[in-house]
């Protein structure tokens, strides 16, 4: 019955790597739609919603602003279930190994905040809200190279940077790489922190 409400009905998709073929049809019954993953729009066009538009996640405009002295020299925070993200609590295991890696769930700005570096890892190559939580806060974020519009917002290298999926080797290395040029870690954490901010 949405498409017979007395009012202008509006659906944000987040999570259409999860839900686009409910979504997607749920968006012909609405007068706007938006969509956070920007790989999906074809399903939503797809399913007679074409004038569904990409809005990208964000980041709170209240966060606070980077601690002066940074706690850990690298942070994840996020969910860690093993049976809804083995991928993810394999990696972080392999990754804790090798790295002074802090993981932890929960709130995310008191780690992300005093943090040097902090790593993403998507559920299925979304472009998620940690990515933009992250950079808000100050930190360098290394993230896995992703589709959904990643690098259509930010450039690689100048306010982020990537690794291929789960490659652990890649990953050690560019952690190590820029826990030992501080100058320029701080230099693509400040460029990543104004684009988010803007």
């Amino acid at each position: 019955g949405l498409e017979d409400a007395p009012c202008p009905v509006a659906l944000l998709s987040i999570d259409a790597h999860h839900h686009a073929g409910w979504h997607a049809a749920l968006a012909s019954a609405c007068d706007v739609t938006f969509v956070a993953q920007k790989d999906y729009l074809p399903a939503f066009a797809a399913a007679g919603a074409g004038d569904a538009e990409w809005l990208p996640l964000w980041a709170p405009d209240e966060l606070p602003p980077p601690a002066t002295t940074a706690t850990y020299p690298v942070a994840f925070v996020g969910r860690l279930d093993p049976h809804l993200n083995p991928e993810r609590v394999a990696l972080m295991a392999t990754l804790r190994a090798r790295l002074p890696l802090h993981v932890a769930e929960g709130p995310y700005a008191p780690v992300f905040t005093r943090s040097r570096i902090v790593l993403n890892q998507t559920v299925r190559g979304d472009l998620n809200g940690r990515v933009f939580e992250a950079m808000a806060c100050g930190a360098l974020l290394v993230t896995e190279r992703t589709g959904n519009g990643l690098l259509d917002l930010f450039a690689d290298g100048e306010e982020l940077v990537t690794y291929p999926r789960d490659d652990v080797d890649a990953i050690v290395a560019m952690v190590e790489r820029y826990l030992g040029a501080e100058g320029a870690r701080a230099a693509i954490a400040a460029r990543g922190r104004a684009r988010v901010r803007a």
